[in-house]
């Protein structure tokens, strides 16, 4: 089975619906066709906010004879599927992971691979096709999905207002239904699957930048919790697009050797002092509270200094400073405000370090409306240059 990926652009002068037609032809080999010709139909899409985009689709699938054992192996980012007729039904194999080897020898099985996981991405009214607008990409926590983690920090609003093209992409379940994202080694790939979040996240980025205008110099994820350790990881191997990431409950490697940024980027860290699920302190998830499924035995990740102070010494950033007291009100848990910045004073382009401690603020606190447009606004203010 192939799939035959035909990107559809946008150009921002729709005028009404359109149509296209992909017809097969001049067969050989002796195969046989069932549908050979379909009908595409476009939509006029002015006034839609919402696209869906999904990256490139070539999976690559191959099925040899090793040993007895049939070994399938694949790429792109997608999951395996079997039925015993070419129509289906498809049951999923989650646990599959390539190479894939399958005992049974039955010429009545098939295999495909799904296409990887589409995404709605949101695009503000100002948007003309032709200029460059920043893309902010939000990464949910352990167990949680996209349209929970908007419902939490509430971004939507703000690319509107700001003018940015900005989605919330779904992880994938591991064995137990639990969405996660195979961030560091700490976090929270707990049944060692192997998923390549980073090529995904990656090509996603790719085809956003086909289909839209997008300003590759303003590129920016957020991250609670897991999505933000998951920041940490693009940031760590895909320097080169990324210009900042900011990550609110989330560490990157506790082994400065794990991360090798081609360059430097923009970091934001923002962390409670009473976070009881990820310290502000240092340690590494245990089997109680939201990362229930974790081993006993998993690696630790660095505290919150620590982890900016990793970066510091990788973006070449120097001199840190710390205010005097809190300057801004971050949660509506703690009265007042509640958040002290400590920023590296001399820091090269592309390359600022900043952390916001939340004094008394939990792992998931209750985010005040100044939360998002700090955020957002600090990260539009960070392009790579």
């Amino acid at each position: 089975m192939k799939t035959i990926p035909i990107p559809i652009l946008w150009n921002g002068s729709v005028s009404n619906n359109t149509s296209f037609t992909v017809t097969l032809s001049n067969l050989s080999g002796g195969a046989t066709l069932g549908r050979a010709s379909t009908t595409v139909n476009i939509l006029d899409a002015r006034g839609l906010t919402s696209r869906t985009v999904a990256p490139e689709f070539d999976t690559a699938l191959t099925i040899r004879r090793e040993e007895g054992v049939n070994l399938l192996t694949w790429a792109g980012g997608g999951q395996l599927q079997r039925a015993d007729r070419p129509t289906g039904p498809w049951q999923m194999l989650m646990n599959a992971t390539s190479p894939y080897a399958v005992q049974s020898a039955l010429p009545t099985t098939f295999y495909r691979v799904t296409r990887p996981r589409p995404v709605n991405l949101y695009v503000p009214s100002s948007y003309d096709g032709q200029t460059p607008l920043p893309l902010v990409i939000l990464l949910h926590g352990y167990g949680f999905n996209g349209v929970a983690q908007e419902n939490y920090m509430q971004f939507r609003p703000l690319a509107e207002a700001r003018g940015f093209l900005y989605c919330y992409p779904e992880s994938t379940p591991d064995s137990t239904g639990t969405e996660f994202w195979n961030a560091t080694d700490s976090c929270c790939d707990f049944f060692n699957t192997g998923t390549d979040d980073a090529g995904y996240l990656r090509a996603l980025i790719d085809e956003i930048g086909r289909q839209f205008a997008m300003d590759r110099k303003r590129i920016h994820l957020i991250g609670w919790s897991n999505g933000g350790f998951m920041a940490y990881r693009m940031a760590c191997q895909s320097a080169d697009i990324i210009a900042g990431i900011a990550s609110l409950a989330g560490m990157t490697f506790l082994d400065p050797g794990r991360c090798a940024p081609s360059e430097p980027v923009n970091i934001l860290h923002i962390h409670g002092t009473t976070d009881a699920n990820v310290p502000y302190a240092g340690g590494a998830l245990t089997t109680t509270g939201q990362a229930a499924q974790a081993p006993a035995n998993m690696p630790a990740y660095p505290s919150a200094l620590q982890t900016v102070q990793y970066w510091a010494g990788y973006n070449g950033a120097r001199d840190p400073v710390t205010d005097p007291g809190p300057s801004m009100d971050l949660t509506a848990d703690v009265p007042g405000l509640d958040t002290v910045i400590t920023r590296y004073a001399n820091s090269p382009p592309s390359g600022a370090v900043e952390l916001w401690t939340i004094n008394g603020g939990s792992h998931g606190p209750a985010l005040s409306s100044e939360f998002a447009p700090r955020v957002v606004d600090w990260l539009l203010a960070h392009p790579k240059r």
